[in-house]
């Protein structure tokens, strides 16, 4: 009797075990690729119907929601006069009764039309058109040279006409 009784305890625990999905993941229908790239692929008994997906969970058809984790969750401060953002920047409404009307990763848009960055892109400074590439720095048309950092040029995967692609997932577009 008691090993059967621990068998259905672990049997239990295991279908009832909440699946961990970490913030910022791309989700389908059968698993998720997390932030760092890495691809995990749902079980039978984890694989689920989503009804919606969102920045923080997805709702399923079956009522087996899964809410993405994060260690630490950013908090805005705003109040009638502006907003201070988690990152410490300070942003003053232009209107009394301004509000958040849409936030996003890249920025906010406020309810008197004003549009706010978050942070500065993260960008190489611009390359002139025609710049050469390598792997320890780069070569503008008009020859100045300019050597990458050893944290910078080991963190580079691949260059592009584009941008650069990096190994801690924070790519650089070229504008």
């Amino acid at each position: 009797m008691k090993p059967l009784f621990v068998l259905l305890a672990l049997v239990g625990f295991a279908c009832c075990n909440p699946l961990r999905i970490p913030f910022g993941s791309v989700v389908g229908p059968s698993g998720y690729i997390t932030p760092d790239g890495r691809n995990v692929q749902f079980t039978p008994d984890q694989v689920f119907t989503s009804a919606v997906s969102g920045p923080s969970g997805i709702v399923s058809t079956t009522g087996n929601n899964v809410q993405f984790y994060r260690k630490k969750r950013a908090a805005n401060l705003v109040g009638p006069s502006g907003i201070v953002t988690s990152s410490g920047q300070n942003i003053q409404f232009k209107e009394a009764g301004t509000t958040i009307l849409l936030e996003g990763p890249s920025g906010y848009i406020l309810s008197d039309g004003t549009l706010v960055q978050k942070r500065s892109k993260r960008s190489i400074t611009n390359p002139p058109a025609g710049t050469v590439f390598g792997p320890s720095g780069y070569v503008t048309p008009d020859g100045v040279q300019v050597q990458f950092t050893a944290e910078q040029a080991a963190n580079f995967v691949l260059f592009g006409p584009s941008g650069v692609v990096t190994r801690d997932g924070n790519n650089v577009q070229f504008s």
